[in-house]
Formats: C-alpha cells, structure tokens, sequence
C-alpha cells in the first residue's frame, strides 16, 4: 500500500488549487476509502491536464 508522503493522490491534492477546507476533506475522503485511493492512483497519470485531474 502506498505511503501517504508519496501518493500520487496527496501529491496532487496539495498541488492543485484548492483551497485548505477542500485539500482537508479530499485527504480525509481518501484516507477512509482506500480502494477509490487506489483507483486514483491508476487514472491520475493518464490525465494530460489539471482539468481532467
């Protein structure tokens, strides 16, 4: 399982522009679904833009 420091999916949520209350809720949303996680995880390099992210 992947480390929360390293995730594709935290590393994005910090990088994108959010704002902090949104940023909170995506990682608490992440952190009790672990399989959308994973799922994530899969389709976020296949995205060519921050708006299909």
């Amino acid at each position: 399982m992947s480390d929360p420091t390293t995730s594709i999916v935290y590393t994005e949520i910090a990088r994108l522009n959010f704002t902090t209350e949104e940023r909170t809720a995506l990682r608490s949303f992440f952190s009790n679904h672990k399989e959308t996680k994973n799922e994530a995880e899969e389709v976020l390099p296949t995205c060519a833009t921050d708006v299909e992210k």
